[in-house]
């Protein structure tokens, strides 16, 4: 090969380096960038909003933690960690049907791209609009923590290939909700909305599926508890046992986000 062909070739791969994503830290120059974007702290009751289409990013009554849960796509609000008013607390009902009164600092988001963006390019814009509104700084640690493994069990699987590859529906049914086109990582989603720790999908199981997953029962809910100290584990542990599958406690490697810095009052307009 001659000289100048190797130098081409090298040449070619510094460029292709300088377009990988930047750190933690901060964002490079070519992370995509929103090209309009409001962002306001609420001051009083907030109304839960969220839509997102190709080219837009809403979100009403946000905490902190859940931009940067999704700007990094995480599972947990455990995966952050940072100042308290970061984080999503228990909410008190406000006076007004469809509103809270916020026990952390919320926020309210409208933003727009130049083009339709995939989602994975509208989550590298929230990151952008972190790091330039918030002033956010944070870096990546590993640490082994208590989690939850789903995995297929012993007895015989009672899920239904689904023929649609639409994304997850849940419709109520009887004494549980009906689960249709499903794949097994929206329902570990699910599951981790309920669940205090990180939750792993192991079941080995490719594409969709249709299934009826009962309702938690009283016997794991007890009233007037927060939503972080309530059993559900045990309650989704029964109920997925009568489609086939396991979820049991193991330790595992997590990542977590630790807040350098950051603005609590972000840069509005």
């Amino acid at each position: 090969m001659h000289t100048s062909s190797v130098w081409m070739i090298i040449r070619g791969l510094l460029a292709a380096m300088l377009l990988l994503p930047c750190s933690l830290h901060g964002q490079s120059n070519a992370t995509p960038q929103f090209e309009v974007a409001s962002v306001k702290p609420v001051t009083g009751d907030w109304v839960y909003e969220y839509r997102i289409t190709p080219t837009t990013f809403t979100r009403r009554g946000a905490a902190l933690d859940w931009l940067i849960e999704f700007a990094y796509g995480l599972q947990q609000h455990f995966q952050v960690e940072g100042p308290a008013w970061i984080h999503e607390g228990p909410n008190i009902v406000g006076p007004v049907e469809g509103t809270m009164k916020p026990r952390s600092a919320r926020f309210d988001i409208y933003a727009r791209a130049a083009e339709p963006a995939s989602p994975a390019q509208m989550r590298l814009m929230v990151r952008s609009l972190l790091a330039e509104r918030w002033k956010l700084a944070l870096h990546s640690e590993t640490r082994e923590v208590q989690s939850f493994v789903l995995t297929t069990g012993k007895g015989p699987l009672k899920l239904r290939k689904s023929e649609s590859e639409d994304p997850a529906e849940r419709r109520a049914n009887g004494p549980g909700y009906d689960w249709k086109h499903t794949s097994m990582q929206e329902l570990v989603q699910h599951i981790s909305d309920f669940v205090p720790q990180a939750v792993f999908e192991e079941t080995g199981l490719k594409g969709r599926y249709d299934f009826n997953l009962p309702f938690l029962t009283d016997s794991v809910i007890t009233p007037g508890l927060p939503m972080d100290q309530q059993d559900y584990a045990s309650g989704f542990a029964s109920a997925l046992r009568g489609l086939g599958l396991d979820l049991q406690p193991k330790k595992r490697p997590v990542e977590i986000l630790v807040i350098d810095s950051v603005e609590r009052v972000p840069i509005e307009n």
